[in-house]
């Protein structure tokens, strides 16, 4: 019984596959994030997949997992410093030379 749900959440996550990737994305706007993200979600819903009602639509239920993902990773990366691009930092480097003489 367990083989044939999981079996059907694989299903369910590759048919809805994209349009989770759009939602996340549109919430954290960075591909690499979004893609670590519905990772997580879909680990989330496998956890979960005992909960799901499967007489219920399965997007809006994925959603919901995906917009806690979110928040988990906005909660987790709040704190973390900005990374910037090496030529960001040589550039403003170069700029607080300039202003020092």
């Amino acid at each position: 019984m367990q083989d044939e749900r999981s079996q059907t959440l694989v299903r369910l996550l590759t048919q809805h596959h994209q349009a989770l990737l759009r939602y996340v994305y549109a919430l954290v706007g960075n591909a690499e994030d979004a893609n670590d993200i519905l990772q997580e979600t879909s680990v989330a819903l496998f956890q979960k997949l005992d909960q799901f009602d499967e007489s219920r639509p399965f997007l809006p239920w994925a959603y919901r997992f995906a917009y806690f993902e979110v928040t988990k990773w906005r909660d987790t990366t709040a704190n973390k410093p900005l990374k910037l691009n090496d030529n960001v930092v040589e550039i403003q480097s170069q700029l607080a030379q300039m202003q020092l003489f």
